[in-house]
């Protein structure tokens, strides 16, 4: 979700896959989190009823990998009285398009995977937590050596 660069910036290089599934420039410019987030932020997600999530929502979601996801509400369906979606990331670099691979099909994401929306960050603060895991790591390492 990291953009590298100010909203106009990063539309320019961004626009091509939103503008082909239907999402302007003017859509996404009202989305929450519009200029995305960096490593190091601290999410504030909120749980919300499937039906309350809309297009331009940044959730965070279970898949098959061990941690969870957060990427962007592209798509909202529902079937047999269940919501779906499909979500992307906005690093345009890493995330062309959305994913659709044996570890992450972002492209039918049932309500059941949900952990909950993202409504605010905290800038850099997350940081904290991953030099602490990197300290507890390099001192495992050694102890294993030792």
């Amino acid at each position: 979700m990291e953009h590298d660069a100010a909203f106009d910036g990063w539309w320019a290089n961004a626009n091509s896959w939103y503008v082909a599934n239907g999402i302007t420039k003017n859509d996404f410019d009202g989305f929450k989190l519009k200029n995305g987030f960096n490593k190091g932020d601290i999410m504030i997600l909120n749980g919300e009823k499937p039906a309350d999530i809309e297009v331009g929502n940044v959730i965070v979601f279970w898949s098959t990998k061990k941690d969870p996801i957060i990427h962007r509400v592209v798509k909202k369906w529902e079937e047999n009285g269940h919501y779906h979606f499909q979500t992307k990331g906005d690093n345009y670099k890493t995330n062309p398009s959305s994913i659709k691979g044996i570890f992450l099909d972002e492209t039918d994401i049932s309500e059941e995977q949900i952990v909950g929306k993202a409504v605010a960050r905290i800038p850099l603060l997350g940081y904290i937590k991953i030099w602490f895991v990197q300290i507890i790591d390099s001192a495992r390492i050694l102890l294993q050596k030792g």
